[in-house]
């Protein structure tokens, strides 16, 4: 069975001081047979630990938010081309929205320098 995940938002986009904010409509669709959902935390700091992933073996798009501490995203194993998320301040999770184009088997890694938690949704 499939389902669909449609994604709508507005972004807010100001380049310098000077300009006055404009919104972007941001719309897409996506179908998806599989998915995880995975709430993570460490309590100190972790080297390249694969994230469980279910019966999700190629993600087409990733959504992870991180809720306190830093955390580095890669989908190598050595964690070249790493995705660095930190939580803000008062609360509020960094968010980031991973697509991939070529949606071959791959595994997601997180690195931490000390303790962090994290979500992590994925869909095939």
């Amino acid at each position: 069975m499939s389902l669909t995940l449609d994604f709508a938002a507005t972004l807010t986009l100001k380049l310098n001081e000077d300009m006055r904010p404009a919104p972007l409509p941001i719309a897409f669709s996506l179908t998806y047979t599989k998915n995880a959902m995975h709430d993570g935390s460490t309590t100190g700091a972790v080297t390249n630990q694969a994230i469980p992933q279910g019966s999700v073996t190629a993600p087409k798009f990733v959504l992870v938010q991180v809720l306190s501490g830093t955390v580095s995203f890669s989908w190598d194993s050595a964690g070249a081309g790493v995705e660095v998320l930190t939580a803000g301040e008062t609360g509020v999770p960094a968010t980031k929205i991973m697509a991939r184009s070529n949606a071959t088997a791959a595994q997601l890694y997180i690195t931490t320098t000390g303790p962090a938690s994290y979500r992590v949704w994925m869909y095939q």
